[in-house]
């Protein structure tokens, strides 16, 4: 006879301390998760609130000294600060401190950038250095004097030469080696007043001004330096001819997405292979200013009779769609987006910042003169750099 016997495993006291102890791990991880969930939740709608407030006011929280003279410039790149003159470049971090400097002797100095490099060429003359986050990659020397350079980011650089009535579009690699070129001839009535370089150096578009019918008109030429433009001749892959128009302004908002600006007029061109016009968006009033970066394009527009100084701000994303608008009546200098997308309208001595939401968040006027504005990471908090200071403040 069979006999059938069934083990049983008995729970000792060792297994159910062991048990309750995961079930009490397991509790204080998920209170620890919900907890973390509720702080960041609440960070996110402190600084989304904190960007809904209007400030008219501030505090310098830090500062530190900058051996300005008045006649530095300066830009962002890579989160730190570049500070520009005629005799040289100094890149240092927001605490003031040192990273490298750079020297050089230029009239002129205007400053190009992307994501990895930025050049700065001498407007009028025929020096050029690129450079990155780590200092200088090359010094380079033109043939004729610069009008205008954009920079790739890997590093190639297009510019606009002039010589007397005679322009020349040139695209350089980052060691100066020249890899297209095309002349233009001013006194035959046309000339390029712009130059576009795709991030990725694969496409330029060229901005011509025609005047040889006693009107100005304007001519948009597409090249392509990939497969696409080889069998090209002069890898010229489409032209757009306007009549009565100017477009100063162009710029390659992605490698597939050229954007022109004229007085009364946004083009954007799908450019996959050959060149499209993908929209027009028309400006009712005059366009007084143009700033724009690789998400946004803005402009300033002002009515021809307007009599109480209203300016016009307005935003459209790379769709087309209005991003953002609002007034302003600030008699300002320069307007810009700045790295964190919002919008800063400022003279020396007085700025406005705007948002994304279309919301006026800061209108105050300076303690003292100051050239260039920061964003810092809270949204309360920005970079003041003025004469021989540079402040670090909170709005309030």
């Amino acid at each position: 006879m069979a006999i059938k016997s069934e083990f049983k495993r008995i729970e000792t006291n060792e297994d159910i301390i062991e048990k309750k102890v995961r079930e009490h791990k397991k509790k204080i991880f998920r209170r620890i998760v919900v907890i973390a969930l509720i702080v960041i939740s609440c960070l996110i709608l402190f600084e989304l609130i904190s960007s809904m407030r209007s400030y008219s006011r501030y505090t310098v929280v830090d500062y530190s000294k900058c051996s300005d003279t008045g006649a530095s410039k300066y830009e962002s790149f890579k989160g730190n600060i570049v500070e520009y003159t005629n005799d040289g470049a100094n890149y240092k971090n927001t605490s003031g401190d040192l990273i490298w400097n750079q020297a050089y002797t230029m009239t002129t100095p205007v400053v190009a950038k992307c994501n990895n490099y930025f050049v700065i060429y001498d407007k009028g003359g025929t020096k050029m250095v690129l450079l990155n986050e780590n200092g200088i990659v090359e010094n380079i020397e033109t043939t004729k004097p610069i009008q205008k350079a954009k920079v790739a980011d890997q590093g190639s650089i297009a510019t606009i030469q002039k010589s007397g009535t005679e322009y020349t579009v040139k695209l350089y690699d980052k060691r100066g080696k020249e890899l297209a070129g095309g002349e233009y001839h001013g006194n035959k009535g046309g000339f390029p007043i712009d130059v576009a370089i795709s991030s990725d150096s694969k496409k330029m578009a060229v901005s011509l001004i025609d005047i040889n019918k006693g009107k100005v008109d304007t001519t948009l030429n597409f090249y392509n330096f990939d497969t696409v433009g080889q069998n090209k001749i002069d890898n010229n892959v489409g032209s757009y001819a306007y009549e009565d128009t100017i477009i100063p302004e162009i710029y390659y908002a992605s490698n597939n997405l050229m954007v022109g600006v004229s007085d009364n007029a946004i083009y954007q061109f799908a450019e996959s292979d050959t060149p499209k016009l993908k929209r027009k968006i028309k400006i009712k009033d005059n366009i007084r200013s143009v700033f724009y970066n690789d998400k946004y394009v803005g402009v300033v527009t002002e009515k021809s009779d307007e009599k109480n100084e209203k300016k016009h701000i307005i935003v459209y994303d790379k769709s087309g769609k209005i991003a953002m608008e609002n007034h302003t009546k600030l008699a300002y200098d320069t307007v810009e987006l700045l790295d964190n997308n919002e919008i800063c309208v400022k003279n020396n001595s007085e700025c406005e910042i705007y948002t994304m939401y279309s919301i006026r968040k800061l209108k105050t006027k300076f303690e003292q003169e100051i050239y260039k504005i920061f964003p810092r990471g809270s949204s309360r908090k920005y970079l003041f750099i003025g004469k021989g200071e540079m402040q670090e403040v909170k709005l309030y």
